[in-house]
């Protein structure tokens, strides 16, 4: 639930990221998305973990559903867009990937043409 909640909704609502909707209509849908999802995250985890006869006070898992509607209010009044964030963490992460793949096989390249 929280891959498809943040990545694959967010991929269906990539477009609007670059519409001319207004910044705060941006910021509320997709960090409602986060937020429901994480939240639901939260939730699933507390209602497995309250299923275990032998566990107690399993409340204790639902507390960051509180932080994470904290958190929320405070990215929309300062309009820090969530998913812009991942995205760009997505983009730096895929990469590094290709810088590191390139500098393997040239390295690999090189180590065979030595060789030969």
């Amino acid at each position: 639930p929280l891959f498809l909640g943040t990545v694959v909704a967010q991929f269906f609502l990539l477009p609007l990221l670059d519409s001319g909707i207004p910044v705060f209509v941006q910021v509320l849908l997709f960090n409602s998305l986060y937020a429901v999802s994480f939240g639901y995250y939260c939730h699933v985890t507390f209602l497995g973990y309250n299923a275990l006869p032998f566990l107690q006070k399993t409340a204790f898992l639902l507390y960051p559903i509180a932080l994470i509607a904290v958190t929320l209010v405070v990215t929309l009044v300062l309009e820090i867009n969530v998913a812009h964030h991942a995205l760009v963490y997505y983009k730096l992460r895929v990469a590094n990937a290709m810088v590191a793949a390139a500098t393997s096989t040239a390295a690999a390249t090189a180590a065979a043409a030595t060789a030969a």
